[in-house]
């Protein structure tokens, strides 16, 4: 499966835990950066598969929402639970020290990221104000 779909899969899993709802397809398109033909195509084949299931919002017509189906939710949760297993033994392989640091690090470069992301909207803002 490529990378997509399968980040897709795990988008749709957590819009549903954190927001309650279903994703929409503009909602896929703008988090994945994809346009709206290879979102459309993605998921066709995704439905195809039997892993999720598209269905016109009852309450706005023009809204397609997207949702996993229980084989869809099966493939998210095996994923996980390997990538856990996996991620478990090289940390293992590492040594509690080296882990450590590495976690360190990891917080410290996400956080970096985080500033920057921040910053990129401030300037963004900005330049909406001056127009």
């Amino acid at each position: 499966m490529p990378k997509t779909f399968f980040m897709t899969l795990c988008t749709l899993e957590e819009q549903e835990e954190t927001a309650g709802t279903d994703a929409s397809v503009s909602d896929l398109t703008a988090l994945h950066g994809i346009s709206k033909s290879g979102v459309s195509h993605m998921l066709r084949a995704l439905e195809s598969d039997g892993l999720i299931e598209r269905y016109t919002a009852p309450d706005d017509r023009r809204i397609v929402r997207v949702r996993l189906t229980e084989a869809g939710r099966s493939v998210v949760v095996e994923a996980k639970t390997a990538l856990g297993a996996m991620m478990d033994r090289v940390l293992d392989e590492m040594g509690e020290s080296a882990a450590g640091e590495l976690d360190a690090l990891l917080g410290r470069f996400c956080d970096l990221l985080e500033k920057e992301a921040q910053q990129v909207r401030e300037r963004k803002e900005e330049s909406c104000v001056d127009i």
